[in-house]
């Protein structure tokens, strides 16, 4: 028997289960056949073939023969496949139209929910972890009105930060950021130089990461480590105090900084 599993991962994407991907390459490669000849050839149990061969027949991925006693063969593999990969995208772009409106009428929701606690003057959130730092980060980006101002030693390139910057951009938000130029930062302050409106360079450390946006709300990280393992934990939060304690953090290191003009010299 040649084996099915350099199929079957395939088939599995398309909707078999490994039972049925046994008995329908028996079929492809022998032809009219028994159940009994199917089960001993798939090594498919015979407890377990005519329940089997059931699904595929209401699937119309094999067809019967008429008679005694019953005999069965593959469908054209182009036929299956093409119909099952019709299927599947009948099927996405029902989900895809569902989708967006669930996304709207989730949204909606969101904005009242938003709009509570950034009004709230006590309310601290935190995020766990580098990728939820950078989902929440691209978040607050996408929801900018009017200015967006960045502190960071080292700028993280990835989709979820690129889309974000570039979505805001679009809405002619203002962005500003500061940062350090080291040899792991260069080439990342080259990409991102177009994104934003001003780009300053400063001298020295910069221990925090941190966003302002709108000089409404802000979100900074904070790394730990345990034991040897480096650890993040982003702080968001719209209390003004706080938010304007940052602003002038900004400020001040502002004073500091010269103008990232290009990276060519």
């Amino acid at each position: 028997m040649v084996t099915v599993s350099i199929f079957e991962d395939n088939l599995k994407s398309l909707g078999f289960t490994a039972y049925e991907s046994r008995v329908y390459v028996s079929l492809v490669r022998n032809g009219i056949c028994s159940a009994p000849e199917i089960s001993k050839d798939s090594e498919v149990p015979k407890s377990k073939i005519y329940t089997v061969i059931e699904g595929l027949l209401n699937k119309r991925m094999i067809e019967e023969f008429p008679g005694s006693p019953r005999k069965f063969k593959a469908r054209s593999p182009n036929s299956v496949v093409d119909e099952i990969l019709m299927s599947k995208r009948d099927e996405f772009r029902k989900i895809e139209k569902d989708s967006d409106g669930l996304k709207k009428s989730l949204n909606a929701i969101l904005d009242q929910s938003e709009k509570k606690y950034l009004d709230s003057d006590s309310v601290l959130w935190t995020v766990n972890g580098r990728k939820a730092f950078h989902e929440k980060f691209a978040e607050m980006i996408k929801r900018a009105r009017s200015s967006i101002d960045v502190i960071t030693p080292t700028f993280s390139r990835n989709s979820i930060l690129e889309d974000a910057m570039y979505y805001a951009k679009s809405k002619n938000v203002k962005l500003n950021a500061l940062t350090k130029i080291d040899d792991d930062n260069h080439l990342r302050i080259k990409f991102y130089l177009s994104y934003f409106d001003q780009m300053l360079k400063y001298e020295g450390d910069l221990p925090i990461t941190l966003l302002i946006v709108d000089n409404e709300e802000c979100l900074y990280r904070i790394k730990y480590y345990v034991g040897s393992q480096v650890n993040y934990v982003g702080v968001h939060s719209a209390n003004p105090g706080l938010v304007q304690a940052f602003i002038q953090y900004w400020n001040g290191l502002a004073d500091k900084c010269e103008v990232i003009n290009s990276l060519d010299e």
